[in-house]
């Protein structure tokens, strides 16, 4: 069963026990760098107690809590002793129904039945809402036409 849990509600000696012993480490997905890269402000998912985790960072526009990963994280997802595609889908299903997702970065080794929303790009996935979408691609079109203006 997948639980959220606001930031202070996180056990952190646990989290940080299940991120050392998961198969899918990551920097990205310690406490000290989740802290500094969104000022704290991400909630983590749980499977059970600690089995597995999935850190969620946000931002808040106009008032709306979405989710998006902070600048220089390239992947979160799901951290665990292994992977385990029935873990996933309950992990990706909780998130979509409980979250407006703008960007959430799931690592290589998180594998999943369903075909995720995804956009690759060199070294991770984007995965965005199709509410998102379309002003992900105007801002990269604005970003394109200002970089032939230089």
């Amino acid at each position: 069963m997948i639980k959220r849990l606001k930031y202070h509600e996180i056990d952190f000696e646990k989290y940080t026990e299940c991120l050392e012993n998961a198969a899918q480490r990551k920097y990205s997905a310690t406490k000290q760098f989740l802290d500094l890269s969104s000022d704290k402000k991400w909630e983590l998912l749980i499977y059970n107690d600690y089995e597995a985790v999935m850190p969620v960072p946000y931002v808040f526009k106009s008032k709306i809590k979405i989710v998006h990963n902070p600048m220089l994280c390239q992947q979160l997802g799901i951290f665990s002793r292994e992977d385990n595609v029935e873990i996933n889908e309950e992990f990706l299903n909780f998130l979509e129904k409980n979250y407006l997702i703008r960007i959430y970065t799931f690592n290589e080794f998180n594998h999943f039945k369903t075909s995720l929303n995804s956009k690759k790009t060199i070294s991770f996935f984007l995965i965005t809402t199709k509410r998102f979408t379309l002003n992900i691609l105007r801002k990269e079109k604005e970003n394109l036409d200002l970089m032939k203006k230089l």
